[in-house]
């Protein structure tokens, strides 16, 4: 940090003042007038001029920030540390609600002043709040800040005692974005930041034959600042360009390599690191499993409110919070298109509370794997068995084999249901899954190691009058009648193509109305697909009802009098859509407790992919 030299005036003729943070002009106070005050006058003067929040210097362009005199009154300094959070407007007011403790609780720990710098002092740009925290990192000996959207687990070390003192420590996160083939937006703001606000000399530095490369991205959301390096983290003197992530890309390429140290990441494990943004897709479960064994959890980039307050509440010491965690979420995440439903959620969020109630009650109980479980695995090739280890409670199930009437192609996945007697008479607990889960779902729950998933546990130590149905990912009937909208994709129209939307969701009603389901949705969260595990009394519905309502018979006769074999779009199997379709309103139909149990690989659905598979 950089001491102020009141002895004497700063400036040799009017103009911006460095000192006084103020343009001095030729009238009174002017630059004459401060040369003949003496040191004590001049930095009382500086004092009453920069008491109050004012713009420094104005933009003249809306793409630039204007620079504004940021004026915060600290607490009694107990500490040579500090914890600092900027709550600068009602939405970083109400995420600090939700974290505050366990950052307050933290800094306890760690024997650091808590300070909590509330207010928009930035009217026409919050995102310059957070250079506040130079008027505490300026002060104390080391400062950690901290965006309102982090959380902090109890058993994160003390940060300020392996962080270096003489060094800004900073988590790295160009990595992550080169990872996600998401690095367009940030080289285009780092080039202008290059080439329109550096210095010339800085500039000439970074760029190599005259083109910009970006290196590093460096994530503000966790800052260790000592105080000998505070200065590097400020807001500049000079108006600069409005971008939400300027300080970061900024910072990245001002701050010196030798005063940098890179932060572990699990001191700022990202949600955004995490979020892959492609709708058939949500990182739940790998969040879930690294954010126990991390220190602080940011949770940024996660644009619904609902989702988001809900990630920063889970209790990652709960156990029982843990099993249903990713179920939770699943069931309101709004990064699936498919599952977008705010009915669908909010409902959800009622059932979520009676489950962790129930699972609390649970008593374990032990089960012979073997004899006990039976889970056929559906598919049509080698690859997809071999890619699975060989379990006794696994059975692969080949469509090949199957013979007779409705053993089509078309059909896919639904064949399995044409062999009534696949499971073992002993079989407690049945289900079905794709020979392709392994690719198709999160590498986190691989069907091989399907009893020791903690929703496993949930099914085993449940009894068949408590109707508990683990699924695959989850979702809303209404899903499958709405017709398109960038956030609410309708499968009907992905199907069978927009163009034939009337004729198609007039089949699926007429082929809803021929087995007795109601076709009106009641935005209720329930399984995605066929996939599922339960006790055997649900299979036996479920079967039974497939009988009693000739449901291969009704769907062929629909599929053929709408003419839905050629309707163009991608798909090639539309009875076994309607299948699943049935599948879906009879779940919603029945008073199941449905359990999600993984996430999409967001890859499934690539063109590539489902050439692949035969698509």
């Amino acid at each position: 940090m950089v001491e102020k030299d009141f002895s004497k005036c700063q400036c040799p003729q009017a103009g911006w003042c460095d000192l006084l943070k103020k343009e001095m002009t030729a009238n009174p106070p002017n630059w004459q007038w401060c040369q003949g005050l003496k040191p004590e006058e001049r930095e009382d003067y500086y004092s009453k001029v920069n008491g109050k929040v004012r713009t420094l210097r104005q933009a003249i362009k809306r793409a630039w920030v204007d620079t504004v005199n940021f004026v915060d009154e600290l607490p009694e300094r107990k500490s040579d540390w500090a914890v600092c959070v900027i709550p600068a407007t009602d939405d970083m007011l109400e995420l600090l609600e939700i974290t505050r403790d366990s950052i307050k609780a933290y800094a306890e720990k760690c024997g650091a002043d808590y300070i909590e710098l509330q207010g928009n002092q930035h009217k026409d740009w919050p995102m310059a709040n957070k250079y506040r925290v130079h008027n505490v990192s300026s002060v104390y000996e080391k400062t950690l800040y901290l965006d309102c959207d982090i959380v902090i687990n109890s058993h994160a070390p003390n940060i300020f005692e392996v962080t270096p003192n003489d060094k800004l420590s900073i988590y790295e996160e160009w990595s992550d974005w080169i990872r996600r083939k998401s690095t367009d937006w940030i080289a285009k703001e780092q080039e202008t930041i290059v080439r329109k606000f550096l210095k010339p000399e800085q500039r000439d530095r970074i760029l190599k034959n005259g083109a910009f490369t970006p290196t590093k991205m460096l994530n503000g959301g966790v800052m260790v600042i000592p105080k000998s390096v505070s200065d590097w983290y400020q807001q500049p003197d000079q108006v600069y360009p409005r971008q939400w992530c300027f300080d970061q890309n900024y910072l990245s390429y001002i701050l010196p390599d030798e005063l940098h140290h890179n932060l572990d990441q699990r001191f700022n494990l990202t949600w955004q690191a995490m979020k892959d943004w492609d709708c058939h897709s949500s990182p739940l479960i790998e969040w879930i499993e690294r954010a126990k064994d991390s220190y602080f959890l940011h949770v940024n980039g996660e644009k619904n409110k609902t989702v988001r307050h809900h990630i920063l509440n889970l209790d990652l010491e709960d156990k029982t919070r843990i099993k249903l965690a990713n179920h939770e979420l699943v069931s309101k995440s709004a990064s699936n298109a498919w599952l977008f439903c705010e009915e669908a959620m909010e409902a959800q969020e009622k059932i979520n509370l009676d489950i962790r109630q129930y699972v609390s009650s649970q008593q374990n109980k032990k089960i012979n794997v073997s004899k006990d479980l039976s889970i056929a695995l559906v598919g049509h090739s080698k690859k997809q068995w071999d890619s699975i280890e060989r379990k006794p409670f696994l059975k692969f199930l080949d469509l090949n084999i199957i013979s007779g009437e409705y053993c089509e192609n078309e059909w896919a996945e639904a064949r399995a249901y044409l062999l009534e007697d696949f499971f073992p008479n002993e079989a407690k607990f049945v289900g079905f899954a794709t020979a392709s889960w392994n690719t198709k779902y999160s590498k986190l729950k691989p069907i091989d190691s399907f009893p020791d998933w903690p929703e496993a546990q949930i099914l085993f130590n449940s009894n068949p009058e408590d109707k508990i149905y683990l699924c695959s990912d989850m979702y809303c009937t209404c899903g499958w009648t709405r017709y398109y909208s960038p956030r609410r994709r309708g499968i009907i129209t992905d199907v069978f193509g927009y163009d034939k939307y009337p004729r198609t969701n007039e089949a699926l009603i007429e082929l809803l109305k021929s087995v007795d389901l109601p076709h009106e949705t009641m935005h209720r969260a329930i399984p995605f697909s066929n996939q599922g595990f339960y006790h055997r009394n649900i299979y036996d519905s479920w079967m039974k009802f497939l009988k009693d309502k000739n449901v291969f018979a009704n769907i062929k006769r629909v599929a053929e009098e709408f003419n839905l074999l050629q309707v163009g779009g991608w798909s090639n199997r539309p009875y076994a859509y309607f299948m699943e379709a049935i599948n879906c309103f009879w779940c919603q139909d029945q008073d199941f407790t449905y359990i999600g149990t993984s996430t999409r690989n967001h890859q499934w659905y690539n063109d590539n992919i489902r050439k692949e598979r035969g698509w």
